[in-house]
């Protein structure tokens, strides 16, 4: 197999463990920077089976996953060795363990919320990993990168060819072997040794502000001969984190793999939210971790908001907020959907209409939400019996100015239109008359137009409405000059030269 390398430039060595070396290489096509890891194999025929097995990290397509870019088989002469190639993507920002050494020097706390943040990054994409039948193999925090606005990439996955002698510890670095479940030695690698490696870096995050690197690994490899020592150090950091946090890391590092959890995605922050139904501070800051990490909605995200959208927080301006933004992209899964609507979630979205309807913010994000929610099963229904129509057009009616709640408010009409039951009730309260207003208003907001155009469309408007129309075609459109033609311009120059 021929070697790409002839298309790098290696810049400098940043790093060198068991039978590996990491570079940072530049492309001589677009100079642009990438990280090169060379691994050397016993002999080509492993470095070609290493290969076709890594060929599969190439897919990997999603926001926390960093794949691999290329990968290529090299012969040294110099050496008489063969490696085997892979190319990352660079990340100046650096890794995990950056951040973990800047808390650890000043004994600084990492905030709940913020461990959270990167834990649920974290497992969302061991989820979407192992559902691709990849093992990572190697999870800690120099192989989590970060990126410039502080989300993280779980990347540098370990090849099976390639880490299977980790078994024997014959290749494993120190490092790795440090995070390396207790029943990989005999049992290799699973889904559960990565959540034990999970466990690991969850617990790094959690005493940071009481142990160094060093400190950390001591204590975990103590936890693998003695289990009980996890106590001791739950009872330190109670003093900083919540019970279901700590539940969730004594989960993952139990040694017996039987007896650990599994990957459960979102439910993490969902489970700390069920159990503190009453702190507003929680709710907002779990609506705004799961904002954060729905890249793909499912049914369990959906199941406990309506809760906190209506019964115990219904006067908090930031609590709606945050939970009504949730529900905008809860709403973009047809399946969660349906369940927020069979849960009472529109009915609540319109009282936080009702109870805000002075509040720009809220009315936006709500109707934004509505609009989302009644495209779906019964959920339009539910909406004209809980009277949306009337609080639409008085939400649009007080805050005709601002281009946000026109544009979904017409968006919010155009979805209830598809109940015959609400077309009578519009035009009682004169919406088709509003909708004329919002066009009036925003003539020059594409979307605002196109929403309001679309709605009106949709009514197939009859006699009730007909002053509406009226006010329609009373609408002044800006005069377009025509594109001249080419005949046109020919003939003006014509003109131009004879006179």
């Amino acid at each position: 197999m021929l070697s790409s390398m002839e298309n790098y430039t290696i810049k400098e060595q940043i790093g060198k463990g068991g039978q590996a070396t990491v570079h940072i290489v530049e492309r001589q096509l677009d100079n642009k920077q990438f990280v090169l890891k060379k691994v050397e194999c016993f002999d080509e025929s492993e470095a070609n089976k290493a290969f076709k097995e890594a060929e599969a990290l190439r897919d990997l397509q999603h926001v926390y996953v960093s794949g691999y870019n290329e990968f290529f088989v090299l012969w040294e002469k110099q050496d008489s060795s063969v490696y085997i190639c892979i190319l990352m993507d660079y990340y100046p920002e650096g890794t995990l363990d950056t951040m973990l050494e800047k808390y650890r020097q000043k004994n600084g706390v990492i905030q709940e919320q913020q461990v959270k943040f990167w834990l649920g990054q974290i497992v969302e994409a061991l989820v979407y990993v192992h559902k691709k039948k990849i093992i990572h193999r190697d999870l800690r925090p120099t192989n989590i990168f970060m990126t410039e606005d502080g989300t993280l990439c779980v990347g540098d996955f370990g090849v099976d060819t390639i880490m299977g002698d980790a078994v024997t510890c014959t290749r494993a670095t120190a490092a790795s072997m440090n995070y390396m479940a207790p029943e990989a030695a005999t049992e290799g690698y699973t889904e559960k040794s990565d959540v034990w490696s999970l466990g690991c870096v969850l617990f790094e995050l959690v005493t940071a502000w009481m142990y160094s690197r060093k400190d950390a690994i001591d204590k975990l490899q103590e936890v693998r001969a003695n289990p009980a020592v996890l106590d001791e150090v739950f009872e330190d950091i109670s003093k900083h984190y919540s019970d279901a946090l700590i539940k969730s890391l004594a989960s993952m590092l139990k040694v017996n793999s039987q007896q650990r959890t599994t990957p459960i995605g979102k439910k993490l922050v969902a489970m700390a939210m069920k159990n503190n139904m009453q702190d507003d501070k929680i709710q907002i800051s779990g609506c705004k971790v799961l904002n954060s990490l729905l890249v793909g909605a499912d049914v369990e995200d959906a199941i406990f908001l309506p809760e906190v959208l209506a019964v115990n927080h219904t006067n908090n301006v930031e609590v709606q907020l945050a939970a009504a933004s949730l529900l905008v992209s809860l709403a973009a899964n047809s399946v969660a959907g349906e369940v927020i609507g069979h849960l009472g979630g529109v009915q609540d979205v319109l009282t936080a209409l009702r109870t805000h309807s002075n509040n720009v913010q809220i009315c936006t994000v709500c109707l934004n939400a509505l609009w989302g929610l009644t495209v779906h099963g019964n959920n339009v229904k539910l909406a004209t019996e809980g009277g949306a129509i009337k609080e639409v057009c008085n939400v649009l009616k007080i805050h005709m100015n601002s281009s946000e709640v026109a544009e979904a408010a017409c968006a919010a009409v155009l979805a209830m239109s598809l109940d015959e039951e609400n077309l009578a009730v519009i035009c009682d309260l004169d919406g088709v008359g509003l909708l004329v207003s919002a066009i009036g208003t925003h003539g020059s907001n594409a979307k605002v137009v196109k929403n309001a155009c679309l709605a009106l469309a949709s009514l197939n408007i009859m006699g009730p409405c007909d002053k509406a129309l009226e006010k329609l075609r009373k609408v002044k459109r800006p005069v377009v000059p025509p594109t001249p033609s080419p005949d046109m311009l020919k003939s003006t120059t014509q003109k131009t030269v004879e006179a």
